[in-house]
């Protein structure tokens, strides 16, 4: 695979928390499982490009397709959320944030304060929140 080639992969890269060992953390959306990580992004990319290299010689092993470049997720999930932000443009406390959307309070304390990060899939719901609220308010009653 040509360096051309590995470049047309789109990816996305978010921080790992502490917990989950620090760095970064680097995935191909078009290549189900392709991730790795580094310390820094420059780091995981130089990772990721390995980890991209071995999937493809496994599918050719395999005889399994090679998913071209821009085949994977059709919507782009934001590496971060501010979830305070998100809270504050809805105008409501943290308590009634969490139970509006039905979030644990503790989490979303964690989150405001930095502590945790929200995984993608509520990274995604966050920013449905924070576009339409009431639309996801209806949507759950």
């Amino acid at each position: 695979m040509t360096e051309h080639e590995i470049d047309a992969y789109p990816f996305l890269i978010r921080p790992l928390s502490e917990e989950d060992g620090g760095g970064y953390l680097i995935e191909y959306p078009d290549l189900p499982g392709c991730v790795s990580d580094g310390e820094t992004p420059e780091e995981a990319i130089r990772q990721g490009r390995e980890a991209l290299r071995a999937y493809v010689i496994s599918c050719q092993k395999h005889s399994d397709p090679v998913p071209p470049p821009g085949s994977g997720a059709a919507v782009r999930i934001p590496a971060s959320v501010d979830v305070k932000r998100v809270r504050i443009r809805c105008g409501l406390s943290q308590a009634d944030f969490a139970r509006r959307f039905g979030f644990n309070l503790r989490t979303l304390q964690d989150w405001e304060r930095g502590h945790a990060n929200p995984g993608a899939a509520v990274r995604a719901y966050l920013t449905v929140i924070s576009r339409d609220p009431d639309a996801v308010e209806s949507a759950l009653s």
